[in-house]
């Protein structure tokens, strides 16, 4: 087997939720399968005056919970050996990043050769430029040095003009190739797999633009609500938590040119020209296409406005419906419509494409009023895809009958796919940039986002119950055009 490149990640935020529920549980993963070298260092970063031996004990906790449902080829404490908490301030003077500097020089002496250094800053966005200033001026990073990697999550910014000033500020420090911009649901096994369906599938690819394609429909809808996390979704809302980011992303790869390699470099471009080519909108395509909702109380739970650290008059979207256009020789004309909110009746994440009924087929009286074919594409909480179709019912007479393909991918592989930041993390180490954001694409996503607005200063909230289908007016949305959402339930496995 081929010796791996020694690798040090060190997390800041270390003490937090996202750590202790995905990157622990994926880099024991990732570790238990000899994807990345058996002497790795993994050094958690928090400002809790902890000792080693206690933060072990926590994440030993967590790990066991979090991993009860997963193969654990190896003990857990093995892999908890490598981890090592250092108490640090993220915003400590030069003398403590430059020990912590000299502590990852140690470990490179002792490894024998230069390591992989991930630096994942799990911590909140007003400390991503402090960091990566601290690590830069204390020399651990130099600009254009691809050992050194920063891992920044959601959200990039908080407008596109603070978005620019941190993209100023880090490409300031680092090169790009050094930036790795995170949105988890790129890792997502069956996001990743749009790539196949499409390109490795001359059936879906020949019929993939406006002639064959009546619509494409994109929906990610949470039961849960706002939670503890009430304080930073008065200040994100769903636009900012949910559209620039998750669904956007599952939109380009749905509509993107086939990219001239599958190369980091050729899909990134691919993806973001799609997000350029997004028609902005007016003020008043806005309030026309755009429906914005917040969840009032219903079916036994509480509204948004009741939620801990929510304010009691809170003009914050939950929800939010949109009719799209994507101004490319491909799509244009062809409607796409996204929607995603907050205290739905299910969880789930999906794609349809409605294939257009054909224009060279007399319309027989036999086949009026069929419904129309369908491939579903399941992120979650099913994977798989479905091909809704129709054929003939038993008998003597021309009658139809709704039937469906169905593939279950975790099915394939008895539950064992891997988790999005298993998939994240290795290839951040790989050096892989394919399923990380483009600046440019981040850019062109928050110029659309910020063309809502004008639907916001008209919406009156709240205009939904809680655990309801949403706001009527995203019904309306579509029946203004003769079409409907498509809800598919996930298929039932075993």
């Amino acid at each position: 087997m081929e010796r791996l490149q020694p690798l040090i990640i060190t997390i800041f935020g270390a003490t937090g939720d996202l750590t202790h529920r995905k990157l622990l549980p994926a880099l024991y993963m990732l570790y238990s399968q000899q994807l990345i070298p058996d002497n790795i260092r993994v050094y958690a970063i928090g400002r809790r005056d902890w000792s080693e031996g206690e933060y072990c004990d926590q994440a030993m906790q967590q790990l066991a919970g979090f991993l009860k449902d997963r193969p654990q080829p190896i003990d857990i404490e093995q892999f908890l050996a490598h981890v090592h908490y250092r108490k640090l301030p993220f915003d400590a003077d030069a003398a403590a990043y430059q020990a912590f500097g000299r502590q990852l020089d140690a470990d490179e002496k002792t490894l024998g050769q230069r390591a992989v250094r991930l630096f994942f800053l799990a911590t909140a966005p007003e400390y991503f430029d402090v960091i990566a200033r601290k690590l830069t001026q204390a020399h651990i990073m130099t600009k254009g040095d691809l050992h050194g990697r920063i891992l920044i999550e959601k959200p990039f910014g908080e407008s596109l003009e603070t978005a620019r000033q941190l993209n100023r500020a880090l490409t300031g420090l680092l090169s790009d190739e050094q930036i790795y911009r995170i949105d988890h649901y790129l890792g997502k096994e069956m996001i990743r797999n749009i790539l196949a369906v499409r390109f490795a599938n001359g059936v879906f690819e020949s019929l993939w633009d406006k002639e064959h394609i009546d619509n494409i429909q994109i929906t990610l809808d949470e039961q849960i609500g706002v939670g503890t996390r009430g304080g930073y979704y008065e200040q994100s809302g769903v636009l900012r938590d949910m559209l620039q980011n998750h669904l956007l992303q599952m939109l380009s790869l749905v509509m993107m040119e086939p990219p001239a390699t599958l190369g980091a470099q050729d899909v990134r471009q691919a993806k973001k020209d799609v997000v350029k080519a997004l028609r902005l909108y007016t003020q008043q395509s806005a309030r026309s296409d755009v429906v914005l909702g917040q969840y009032g109380p219903g079916n036994g739970m509480k509204g948004y406005r009741e939620e801990d650290r929510v304010q009691e008059d809170s003009q914050t979207p939950t929800y939010v419906a949109l009719r799209a256009q994507v101004d490319t020789p491909r799509w244009q004309g062809m409607p796409v419509y996204l929607r995603t909110g907050k205290r739905m009746p299910r969880s789930r994440a999906q794609v349809v494409v409605e294939f257009a009924r054909p224009k060279d087929v007399p319309p027989y009286a036999a086949f009026a009023g069929v419904p129309p074919s369908l491939l579903v594409i399941e992120v979650q909480p099913a994977d798989g895809l479905r091909v809704a179709f129709n054929a003939k019912k038993p008998g003597s007479a021309l009658a139809t009958q709704r039937a469906q393909l169905d593939y279950c991918h975790s099915c394939q592989y008895g539950g064992n796919v891997p988790e999005a930041y298993e998939t994240l993390l290795l290839d951040a180490y790989l050096g892989n940039g394919t399923l990380f954001a483009d600046w440019e694409e981040i850019e062109a996503s928050w110029a659309f986002v910020e063309s809502i607005q004008p639907a916001a200063d008209y919406a009156q909230y709240p205009n939904y119950a809680a655990g309801s289908e949403g706001p009527e007016a995203a019904t309306q949305l579509l029946a203004r055009d003769g079409r409907r959402w498509h809800d598919v339930e996930p298929p039932v496995t075993a």
